[in-house]
């Protein structure tokens, strides 16, 4: 099984990239979806087991600069990163990053202009680091018809409690 995993999900828009990162966050937990990303964000956002960044490159250049540079940290094995706001030439805060999955969630690239699409942007490196997935469909299931979903959610986290996952 894998402790830690780094992809990235490219779909048409409305697949549901996102929102399915917060079902999993209410049926377990320890989830994070962030759109549009800080890099201040990003590290606060470690605590989490795993971290869904949806839309990474549509900020500034400065920032994508210091989110790229995250991203290469992250999955490159490393246990933990040091942080930004406290990093000097002799100390530096860390951050515990051992447990931490990524995946980086965006559109198709026919939603973008050609040169602000992940695959344009990103360097070798981390296209590399982020095993790639191409996803196609549409979330059609109408969830208010589908009977007492309260009481199947309690019974799949049952399952998954002793099956051993920590919620």
């Amino acid at each position: 099984y894998f402790d830690k995993t780094f992809f990235r999900i490219s779909s048409n828009p409305g697949f549901g990239k996102d929102s399915s990162m917060e079902i999993m966050n209410g049926l377990i937990g320890g989830v994070s979806n962030i759109t549009k990303p800080t890099y201040a964000k990003l590290e606060f956002l470690c605590q989490s087991n795993l971290l869904c960044i949806n839309e990474v490159v549509d900020v500034n250049q400065a920032q994508w600069e210091l989110i790229e540079q995250f991203l290469l940290n992250s999955a490159d094995g490393k246990v933990s990163i040091t942080k930004s706001s406290r990093r000097t030439e002799s100390t530096g805060e860390t951050i515990d990053i051992s447990k931490l999955s990524i995946i980086l969630v965006y559109n198709d690239i026919n939603n973008y202009k050609h040169d602000n699409y992940f695959d344009m942007v990103s360097r070798d490196a981390v296209q590399d680091r982020f095993t790639p997935l191409r996803l196609n469909g549409r979330v059609q299931e109408d969830f208010k018809e589908s009977g007492d979903y309260e009481s199947r959610i309690k019974v799949f986290a049952e399952t998954l409690r002793k099956n051993g996952m920590k919620l």
